[in-house]
Order: C-alpha cells, then sequence, then structure tokens
C-alpha cells in the first residue's frame, strides 16, 4: 500500500466519544484519521454512515483484537487512541501489539477498573480510600464490614454515573445490588463516601472538580480545574463551569494531588480525566480517567481556543503538546439537563426548546423524544438536553440553572 504524505492514526470510535465530525475536524491540519468500527455496539451503528462520509472505516465487527491488529499493520498508521472510557484497554492492547504509544495495558486496566485503582492508589501512598468488591449478593456483608457506612456502591468499570448510589445501611446495601443486578456487567466496589465541604467551592456549587491534564512521556501537564454544579440524587453529574470557584492554594493542592495520582498510576502518555472530591480534609480522588472529558473538553475549546481533541491525536503521534497560560474573560458554563430523581417517561420537549432564548445560551442539543423511557439508573445517559452559555456572573448562572430545572421537571412524569 502506498504511504500517505500524512500521517494516519486509528480511532476506535464507542459509546462516549467525541463526535465522529469533531474528531474529523481536530485532525484536518494534523493528520488522515481512520475509524475502526465494531457495528454491533448500538453508538457506532447509528454513527457508522457519518463515519463512512468524512473518513476511512474498517469495519471490526465480530474480529479478536489479534485480528484488528493485523487489520492496522495492513494499513499505513502511526498511532492509535479512543475517545471512549469503554475501549481503553483494547486500545492499550492494540498499541501495544503494534508498537505505538498510549497507555500501557497494565496502566489501562488501572484507568478503567475502579477497585484495583483504589489499590494502586493506596500501595503507592497516594491515597487510601476504603474499598471492597461486590461481585454478588452474598459478598455485601463483608464488604460492608470493611468500608462501613454510609458507603457508595457503583459499577467495577463503567461511565456516568450508572447505577451508582449512596447506601446508608447492610439493607439499603442488599436492596441496591439486588435493583442492579440485571445489567450484564454486575460487579460493584463499596466505598466509603468522601463527604464534600459545601464552602470549598462555594454553598451554591459542587462540592468537587476535575482537573484535566495532558502527559508527555510521563511529564504532566494541568491544563484547567474544572468547577461543577451540584449532583442532582443521587450522584449524577449536572454542568461544568470555567473558570472554576475554588480558591488558588486550593487548586495548587488539588493539581498536586492529580499529578501525584496519574505517576502511582503509570500514566505516560494521554489527556486524562480526574475527579476531585473537595473535603474539610483537602482534595480526595473520586476517580481518575484515562481519557479525554467530552463535555468540558468541549466547553474549555469555547472558552479558550485550546482544542483537548486535537491534543489526543497529537500525543497518539507521539508529539509533545504544550498546554498554554488560559485567560478567562467570562464565565463559561454547561448545563445537564436531567430527569428529576422519581421520573420515568418524557412528555414534552417544549420546555427544553425555550432553554434556547436564554440569555447567554449559546448552543442548545436537545436528546429526549416525547414518550421516552428515563431512569436515574442509567445516569447521565439519559440526558434530556445540554446546553453551553456564558455569564457575567455567578448570580446570573445560578438564576438560569433554576431555569433549566423547572424545564426538566415539565419535561417528564
Amino acid at each position: 500500500m502506498m504511504r500517505r504524505n500524512r500521517p494516519m492514526i486509528c480511532v476506535l470510535h464507542d459509546t462516549g466519544s467525541a463526535a465522529p465530525i469533531k474528531v474529523a475536524a481536530a485532525a484536518r491540519k494534523l493528520c488522515d484519521i481512520t475509524f475502526l468500527a465494531d457495528r454491533s455496539t448500538r453508538q457506532v451503528a447509528e454513527d457508522y454512515r457519518v463515519m463512512t462520509d468524512i473518513a476511512d472505516v474498517v469495519d471490526i465487527t465480530g474480529l479478536s483484537t489479534t485480528e484488528v491488529a493485523q487489520r492496522i499493520r495492513m494499513l499505513p498508521t502511526d498511532g492509535i487512541t479512543t475517545f471512549s472510557e469503554f475501549q481503553q484497554r483494547r486500545v492499550a492492547e492494540l498499541a501495544a501489539e503494534c508498537g505505538f504509544i498510549g497507555h500501557s495495558v497494565e496502566t489501562a486496566q488501572l484507568l478503567t477498573d475502579k477497585f484495583r485503582q483504589r489499590q494502586a492508589l493506596a500501595t503507592a501512598g497516594t491515597q487510601v480510600t476504603r474499598v471492597a468488591l461486590v461481585e454478588r449478593v452474598d459478598d455485601v456483608e463483608q464488604a460492608a464490614e470493611i468500608v462501613g457506612f454510609p458507603a457508595v456502591l457503583k459499577p467495577r468499570r463503567g461511565a456516568a454515573a450508572a447505577r451508582t448510589c449512596r447506601v446508608d445501611s447492610l439493607e439499603q446495601c442488599l436492596a441496591a445490588v439486588a435493583d442492579f443486578a440485571d445489567h450484564p456487567d454486575s460487579v460493584f466496589v463499596l466505598e466509603e463516601l468522601l463527604v464534600g465541604d459545601p464552602l470549598a467551592a462555594g454553598p451554591e456549587w459542587g462540592d468537587f472538580v476535575s482537573v484535566e491534564s495532558v502527559v508527555h512521556d510521563g511529564d504532566v501537564q494541568h491544563v484547567c480545574v474544572t468547577g461543577k454544579q451540584p449532583l442532582a440524587p443521587p450522584f449524577r453529574e449536572t454542568g461544568d463551569l470555567m473558570p472554576s470557584t475554588v480558591p488558588t492554594e486550593l487548586e495548587d493542592r488539588i493539581v498536586r494531588l492529580t499529578g501525584d495520582a496519574l505517576r502511582a498510576l503509570g500514566v505516560r502518555h494521554g489527556v486524562c480525566h480526574t475527579e476531585i472530591k473537595l473535603t474539610a480534609d483537602g482534595p480526595r480522588i473520586i476517580e481518575v480517567n484515562g481519557r479525554m472529558a467530552g463535555y468540558a473538553s468541549h466547553l474549555l475549546h469555547r472558552a479558550t481556543g485550546f482544542n483537548l481533541t486535537e491534543a489526543v491525536l497529537e500525543l497518539a503521534l507521539g508529539h509533545r503538546v504544550d498546554v498554554p497560560v488560559l485567560h478567562w474573560n467570562q464565565l463559561y458554563w454547561s448545563r445537564f439537563v436531567l430527569p428529576p430523581m422519581e421520573a420515568s417517561r418524557v412528555v414534552s420537549v417544549a420546555p427544553l426548546e425555550k432553554l434556547a432564548a436564554l440569555p447567554g445560551v449559546q448552543s442548545l442539543d436537545i436528546l429526549a423524544t416525547p414518550g421516552q423511557s428515563v431512569d436515574w439508573r442509567h445516569g447521565t445517559h439519559d440526558m434530556l438536553a445540554i446546553l453551553h452559555a456564558t455569564a457575567s456572573t455567578h448570580d446570573e448562572v445560578l438564576s438560569l440553572i433554576s431555569q433549566t430545572e423547572q424545564a426538566a421537571r415539565e419535561s417528564c412524569v
């Protein structure tokens, strides 16, 4: 096969990935891309036609990792990456087989296994968090003895706060495990509840933040600390705020802890998204994710022009990415409009459509359809809409947030 003039990266697409058109746009001045598409997953099947319209596509449906690696070797490939939480391990395995830069197989496992990640952070002396594995209902009592209550029950592997809840007693924990047991991936971790300090970021804001980081050859650069809005019950994220409201001294402690965690997990190359709880005893790690956070990266690009999607591709090629000093000329925020916890069905999107007219709203994507079922157990996967906006003051943001909550209540029963 004739070598192309530009480098080429294979991008393994799946649920939670950056939209194919955004990946293609980020690659336009940098490289060619070839999507690897397993059409047995719903998201890939839905995006397949779009991918074939904008880039080369290799259909890997039904192929083993070794067979996919063979297909990749037949291409003029210079690197591989993914924007999906659910393909981190497979891409690490493919990178190892084909000799590309990326997370090692061991690091990818630590980044996607919440139980092993807690163990690795404890072993490194970065943070000790009480945690236990729950593979079946019979494990609950022993796990409760190790962790105590209150605690958080969450999938060992997963994203978007799906099937994640607080439990305050053995009875609640048993009921939650039974409730979630019908899911095909029903192995859970029970871990101590990290109690947030409402004063850390301000009482109106979330008691946690995220850190977006770029790592090249083990050198960690932190792009920004992303502020959060208060969680919707039980642990569903509701939106981002840039810049965050945390004071400088606390922000410095947050990024130091994040760097320690990335090194403890063996991260050498890639973009990472680390979630940090702001407790009365200081910042504590919620979890480290070995991939870009889609919504935060979108907001960051709008706010500053720094494109994390481009950074992911640059790093996959082995290039160093220099993170600029960011400047903020106003507040940038996004809102994940979620159904109330008790809701089961969408009855109308008309209240959601009205959100487009709110001051400062730059974009509104309505994801729900009338008649659609919704369930809090799906986390942010059942988002009704997402909006991106700007504001001059925090009070303005808070006023608009209350209107999004009202629209969600009016849209669902």
